[in-house]
């Protein structure tokens, strides 16, 4: 429905969800946020000072 900018119902606009390559008709297809890419970079340093 192109009169509902939010197809899933997710929360997210569909489209920031086309703009972040996720599937606007998909709810469990949601874009990523800036904090959690910097939670994802955060452990993944952590991981390779350990080795």
């Amino acid at each position: 429905n192109n009169a509902d900018i939010d197809d899933d119902n997710d929360g997210y606009s569909d489209s920031d969800e086309l703009a972040d390559g996720t599937d606007p008709l998909d709810a469990n297809s949601v874009p990523m946020g800036g904090l959690s890419l910097i939670l994802i970079k955060a452990f993944l340093d952590k991981q390779k000072a350990a080795q």
